[in-house]
């Protein structure tokens, strides 16, 4: 930073966004940063469909930018084919083989396109199932105190499942416990979770834990309480005819009390 601003630009306003963000974290990171990173969709794939050739050019993130023919459409009268450009761009690579199923010209089980769909899904998978791996090591190794929130923090930078730290990090000797649950709650969190009591207490990874679920957590924190009531009201409007947006309005004032408090 100083040697991009010199000794003149104060530290204090400095847009800190442009320092610490995962974009400029990553390239300091080793070779385990490839499953940090998301795969690009190849640029172009050719499909061959009813004895026409298409060639399709992608986005990184799978969005049909354009559809080339170099061959056959001459002898095809397929409407969906003569057009297909215009069917077709702007949809995703998953979107394209849903309308070309829809509009029973499917393609085959072994083109590259769908070749290239099941790539990035399983990509995907494995990437979220790293970062479950990493979140389950968070809260083994910063214990009952430190784990679930370090976990929280983890998960709301990597847009992960913010209810692992909830899950498996409820020690009810926490004396912190209420503001965690707080958190959950106001970023939306599910009173049905189901969690696991004192998961750092057990005596061995075979034993039996005593389960629960956050609902039932919040009444050992009166403030809480109020918190069901707002969310079984919400329900209620929504069941009565009041739109959802009115009942989220509503629900995110209380939200906003909680926050305050």
């Amino acid at each position: 930073m100083m040697a991009l601003f010199g000794n003149s630009n104060p530290v204090e306003d400095l847009d800190w966004t442009e320092f610490y963000n995962f974009q400029v974290l990553l390239p300091f990171l080793g070779p385990e940063k490839i499953y940090l990173q998301d795969i690009p969709y190849p640029r172009t794939v050719d499909i061959k469909v009813e004895g026409c050739w298409f060639r399709i050019w992608l986005s990184e993130d799978g969005i049909i930018q354009m559809i080339e023919n170099f061959g056959g459409l001459e002898h095809n009268k397929s409407i969906v084919l003569q057009r297909l450009d215009q069917f077709a761009v702007g949809k995703s690579a998953k979107e394209f083989v849903q309308f070309m199923a829809d509009n029973h010209v499917p393609l085959s089980d072994d083109n590259p396109l769908t070749s290239a769909i099941l790539d990035q899904e399983k990509y995907q998978y494995l990437k979220k199932e790293l970062f479950n791996c990493v979140m389950y090591r968070i809260i083994e190794r910063g214990k009952e105190r430190i784990g679930p929130r370090r976990d929280y923090l983890f998960a709301n930078e990597f847009g992960c499942d913010k209810s692992i730290p909830i899950t498996y990090g409820i020690d009810l000797s926490d004396p912190n416990l209420e503001q965690l649950l707080r958190i959950y709650l106001s970023d939306g969190g599910s009173l049905d979770l189901v969690c696991y009591l004192n998961y750092f207490r057990r005596t061995s990874k075979h034993q039996v834990l005593e389960s629960t679920t956050v609902r039932k957590l919040l009444h050992f924190f009166p403030d809480l309480e109020s918190y069901i009531k707002a969310e079984d009201e919400k329900k209620s409007r929504i069941e009565s005819g009041e739109s959802p947006e009115q009942a989220e309005i509503k629900l995110q004032k209380v939200i906003s009390y909680f926050r305050k408090s």
